[in-house]
C-alpha cells in the first residue's frame, strides 16, 4: 500500500503543516483550511486520485469517515434544581432506593494517521571481511562482546539485552542466534521508547523497546570471485529480526490485571475469558512495525518457566488498528465508511462464563440490513457484502445486558486491520506458498509473574507477554551486490536495509601488487643470509629463477623495524619470493634448479635489493606444515607491511608458508600461501587486535615451468 501523504490531502489549500487549533476555537482547521465549522460539520472532501490503489480507496475512506463521525460542535449546558431533589421507588417495592445520577459526556479527538512511517534513516559500516555482529569493526566474533546471550534460561533483566532469536529452537546458542548487529533507540529516533498505558491496571506501566537486527555470515563483507560478483565488494546476510520487548517491571505484560482464581491467586493466567480483567478487553495499545496497534486477543503458551529469569516461547496473539470506536446503545448506530453498525440487541447469557454477545446489524448505505450478527465480547467477525468485495470487520469488547434499552450496551471497534502471530508460526498465518512473506516467522517469550519457586502456593506458569519476534532466517541464499534492498516485511516493508558497497576512495588504498616473473637471473647475490654487504668477486649468481614480485606503490613500505625477514631495518618497495628455491650442502643461493625427489632440498627464499646498494639480500623461508593456511604462515617468515599496522607489537604483515606436503607425487608442482596479517586495532582488553587474511583457504598454485593463480582482495586500508 502507498503511504498516505498528509501533504497531499489538503494540497489544494497549500498547507505545508498538519496542525489542530486549540479546543478553544469550535471549528478544526489543518493550516490554514477549516476541516469542521462551528456547527461541526465537515467542510472539506477527500480526493482520490485516477490511478490510485485500491489501498488507498480504503485508507480515504477511513479518513472521511473518521472526520464524519468524530465532528462535533461543544456547547455549555447549565442545570439547576429547585426545591430539594428526592428519590423514590417504584410502586410494589418496598424498602429505599437510591437514584444515581449519571453524567454522560461525550469527546472525540481527531486523528489524521499516516500508516507505516517510521522517520529516520540509520547508516552503519563494517570493515571487508569483518561480520555484522555486535561489535562492528574488529573482524572478531568470539568474544563475549560480539555476540548476544541466545539462551532461554539466561536473565534479560537488569537492563541486559539478549537475542531476540532465543526463542527460536533450532537457532539457540548458535552463531546465527547470537551474532547479530542492534539498532535501538540510540541509533533510530523511530524506536524510542514507547509508554504503554492500560487504563484498567492504572498502578502498572510498560515501556516497549523496539530493536531491529540484522546478522551476517561469518567474514560476510569481502570481494567474490564469482562470476555475477567477480571484484565486487558484496555481502551475506544470515538474519533478520525485529524485536518488540515490554520491560519496566521483570516479566512484561499479563494475561490478566486482576480478577484471579481465588484457588491460584498468583497465575495470572486464572481470570475467566470474559472476564474485563483480562489485557486483550482493555484497548490496551502497542508500537509495532511503525504503527498503533491494539491487543486484541492474548492467549497464554499453557506452559511453565523453570525460574524467574528464563523465558519460554509459545502462546498466540492478536494485534488491531482501529478504525472506529465507540459505545453504543440499542438502536444506535456507528459509521464504518462504506457500512454502518446497529446495534439491534444484547443477547441473554450464553455458555459456561455467562457472556452476553452483541447483536448487531450491518447497514449498507441505504440502510438495508447487509447481514446480522452475534458476536461475544473479545471476538472478531468479519462481514462482507454478498456479491462484492466489501467487507467491515467488527470486534466487541465488552456488553451490558441491562433490563431496559437504556441500559443496553456495547463496547464496539471497527477494525482496519487484524493480524495474528502465533509463535514458530509464519507471519498472520500465511502459507508455506505466499510469496511475499513466507520467510517471516514469529516468535512469542512468555516470563513468569511473581515466580517465587515454593512447593506450595506458588505458580510458574507463563502468564505474561515478554517480547515480541519477528523474524527471516531462511531467505539469505543469495549474495548481494552494492545497491540491493532487503524488505522487511516484502509484502508491506517497514525496513528497506539497502548494501551500499564500498565506500573507499583510491587514496584510502596502498597497493600491493603480486605478479609472476618467467625465469630471472639476479646477478650479484650477498654470499650469506641477512643484511650482508656485497663483496666485489665474492658473491654469487642467483640463475633461472621462477619469483613472485611483492611491489608496493613505489614508496618503501615494506621491512623496517620488526620485520623478521628484511633484516637491518631496511625499507624497500619490493621483494622476490621464490617459492621452490634450491638447498645445497652449504645452503648457498648459487646454481641453477636442480630437479630432485628429495623434498628436504626444497627451500623457499626471498630476495631483497637495498637502496644504494648493486646486490641483493635474501633469506631462508621456514614455514609449517598445516591443514590451516594461517598455521602455514611462521612468524618468524614476516614481512613487515606498513600500512598493515604501523604498531610494531602488531607486526602488520606479510608471510610465507612451505607446506612439503603439498608436492606433488608427480614432482611437477608445489603449493603454497602468502598470508597478510593486520592490526585491527584496540578491542575488548587487548591493544592490538591482529587478524590474519586467509580467504577460503588461498593456495597459489606453482609448476616447475610456470605458475599462475592471483588473489586480489580488499582491505581495510590496503589491496593485494
Amino acid at each position: 500500500m502507498k503511504g498516505i501523504n498528509v501533504r497531499k490531502i489538503a494540497a489544494f489549500a497549500g498547507a505545508a503543516v498538519l496542525g489542530l487549533s486549540a479546543l478553544a476555537v469550535a471549528d478544526v482547521v489543518y493550516g490554514s483550511t477549516q476541516l469542521v465549522d462551528q456547527s461541526g460539520q465537515p467542510t472539506v472532501k477527500i480526493f482520490v486520485g485516477s490511478k490510485a490503489a485500491i489501498s488507498d480507496g480504503v485508507a480515504a475512506a477511513n479518513i472521511a469517515a473518521k472526520i464524519a463521525n468524530e465532528a462535533y460542535k461543544s456547547s455549555t449546558l447549565t442545570a439547576s434544581v429547585s426545591g430539594t431533589p428526592t428519590c423514590t421507588v417504584g410502586a410494589g417495592v418496598g424498602g429505599s432506593g437510591t437514584c444515581p445520577i449519571i453524567e454522560s459526556s461525550k469527546k472525540v479527538t481527531l486523528e489524521v494517521t499516516v500508516p507505516g512511517t517510521i522517520a529516520g534513516v540509520h547508516e552503519f559500516k563494517t570493515l571487508i571481511t569483518d561480520t555484522i555482529d555486535r561489535t562492528l569493526a574488529n573482524r572478531n566474533t568470539t568474544r563475549s562482546e560480539d555476540k548476544y546471550v541466545a539462551s532461554r534460561g539466561d536473565s534479560d533483566t537488569a537492563g541486559q539485552i539478549t537475542s531476540p532469536l532465543r526463542g527460536v529452537s533450532t537457532e539457540e546458542n548458535t552463531p546465527r542466534a547470537s551474532l547479530l548487529y542492534r539498532i535501538g533507540s540510540d541509533q533510530f529516533t523511530g524506536f524510542a521508547d514507547y509508554q504503554v498505558v492500560d487504563t484498567e491496571a492504572v498502578t502498572t506501566t510498560y515501556t516497549e523497546q523496539q530493536a531491529f537486527y540484522i546478522g551476517s555470515t561469518t567474514n560476510g563483507v569481502k570481494y567474490d570471485g564469482g562470476s555475477n560478483f567477480r571484484d565486487i565488494v558484496v555481502n551475506q546476510y544470515k538474519a533478520a529480526a525485529y524485536s518488540v520487548k515490554f520491560v519496566g517491571n521483570d516479566y512484561g505484560i499479563p494475561v490478566c490485571t486482576g480478577d484471579l482464581d481465588t484457588s491460584a491467586s498468583d497465575d495470572w493466567t486464572s481470570c475467566g475469558v470474559g472476564s474485563n480483567a483480562r489485557t486483550d478487553r482493555h484497548r490496551v495499545k502497542i508500537k509495532f512495525l511503525g504503527e498503533e496497534w491494539i491487543i486484541s486477543q492474548m492467549n497464554d503458551p499453557g506452559l511453565t518457566v523453570a525460574s524467574q529469569v528464563n523465558v519460554t516461547a509459545g502462546g498466540e496473539i492478536k494485534l488491531a488498528k482501529e478504525a472506529k470506536y465507540g459505545i453504543i446503545n440499542v438502536g444506535e448506530t456507528m459509521d464504518a465508511g462504506t457500512f454502518k453498525i446497529r446495534l439491534s440487541d444484547i443477547s441473554q447469557a450464553v455458555g459456561s462464563q455467562n457472556t452476553h454477545p452483541a447483536i448487531i446489524d450491518v447497514l449498507d448505505a441505504n440502510g438495508a440490513v447487509v447481514k446480522q450478527v452475534q458476536i461475544t465480547p473479545g471476538s472478531t467477525e468479519t462481514v462482507t457484502q454478498s456479491g462484492t468485495t466489501n467487507s467491515v470487520k467488527i470486534h466487541v469488547y465488552d456488553t451490558a445486558p441491562g433490563y431496559t434499552l437504556q441500559a443496553k450496551w456495547a463496547e464496539i471497534a471497527v477494525y482496519a486491520d487484524e493480524i495474528t502471530l502465533k509463535n514458530g508460526a509464519r507471519y498472520n498465518l500465511v502459507s508455506s506458498s505466499d510469496p511475499d512473506d513466507k520467510y517471516f516467522k514469529v516468535s512469542l517469550l512468555w516470563k513468569n509473574k511473581d515466580y517465587t519457586g515454593s512447593s506450595t502456593g506458588s505458580s510458574t506458569k507463563a502468564d505474561s507477554l515478554r517480547e515480541i519476534v519477528v523474524y527471516d532466517i531462511e531467505s539469505f541464499d543469495n549474495k548481494v551486490a552494492p545497491g540491493g534492498v532487503y524488505n522487511f516485511l516484502k509484502k508491506k516493508p517497514t525496513f528497506k536495509l539497502t548494501y551500499k558497497g564500498l565506500d573507499l576512495t583510491e587514496e584510502d588504498y596502498q597497493p600491493l601488487v603480486l605478479s609472476a616473473t618467467s625465469p630471472t637471473t639476479l646477478n650479484r647475490v650477498a654470499t650469506t643470509s641477512g643484511d650482508t654487504v656485497c663483496v666485489e668477486g665474492g658473491d654469487y649468481t642467483y640463475t633461472d629463477a621462477k619469483f613472485i614480485e611483492i611491489k608496493t606503490s613505489g614508496q618503501a613500505l615494506l621491512g623496517g623495524t620488526g620485520s623478521n625477514l628484511v633484516a637491518g631495518g631496511i625499507m624497500v618497495d619490493r621483494v622476490l619470493y621464490d617459492p621452490i628455491g634450491r638447498a645445497g650442502s652449504s645452503d648457498l643461493p648459487n646454481g641453477t634448479y636442480n630437479q630432485t625427489s628429495n623434498s628436504s632440498l626444497w627451500s623457499p627464499k626471498l630476495f631483497w635489493n637495498v637502496p644504494g646498494r648493486d646486490c641483493w639480500n635474501w633469506a631462508n623461508l621456514t614455514g609449517k606444515i598445516s591443514s590451516d593456511p594461517k598455521s602455514l604462515s611462521n612468524e618468524s617468515d614476516a614481512v613487515r607491511f606498513e600500512t598493515a599496522g604501523s604498531n610494531t607489537a602488531a607486526l602488520g604483515g606479510i608471510f610465507f608458508s612451505n607446506n612439503s606436503t603439498g608436492i606433488d607425487p608427480s614432482l611437477t608442482a608445489f603449493n603454497g600461501a602468502i598470508i597478510l596479517k593486520e592490526d585491527a586495532g584496540y578491542y575488548g582488553t587487548s591493544s592490538n587486535n591482529l587478524v590474519y587474511a586467509v580467504h577460503n583457504s588461498p593456495k597459489i598454485f606453482y609448476n616447475l615451468s610456470d605458475f599462475f593463480v592471483f588473489h586480489v582482495c580488499a582491505h581495510n586500508r590496503y589491496l593485494y
